[in-house]
């Protein structure tokens, strides 16, 4: 009835447990794991907060160079970098860019600014035209 395979973990026997030792160290390495992961998210966090804060210290300084040559509208300009002018030049508000130029952007007050900063220069300025807004010829027909 009771033979050797019941009682070294045959089916329906005694299960044997594992050593204790075993058991810490998987609870150990689960723990190590999961701060690893927290502390990696934080890293990224972090770098990311560290990346906004240098691109409004740029944005800033950007406008305040150019307040001193022309008025700016009252808020903080979204900023971009023209890399590939040839493929902007199509476009005639455009036309004379260069690769290294500002394009800030002011979506309040509606206003594009190209700078130019190796030159402390501005290019050109116009309002922001949205062009997929029906006209008044679009909306009679």
């Amino acid at each position: 009835m009771y033979g050797v395979d019941n009682l070294s973990g045959g089916a329906g026997g005694y299960k044997r447990h594992g050593s204790p030792w075993k058991k810490a160290l998987k609870v150990v390495l689960g723990i190590v794991l999961v701060l690893a992961v927290v502390g990696l998210a934080a890293v990224v966090v972090l770098q990311q907060m560290k990346l906004k804060e240098d691109q409004s210290n740029e944005t800033q300084e950007l406008q305040r160079r150019i307040a001193k040559i022309m008025l700016l509208p009252d808020e903080e300009a979204v900023v971009t970098e023209i890399d590939d002018a040839e493929k902007v030049r199509e476009q005639p508000f455009f036309a004379q860019v260069e690769n290294g130029d500002k394009v800030l952007i002011f979506p309040g007050a509606a206003r594009i600014v190209i700078y130019r900063p190796g030159r402390n220069l501005i290019v050109n300025v116009g309002p922001i035209v949205d062009d997929t807004r029906p006209t008044e010829m679009d909306t009679e027909n």
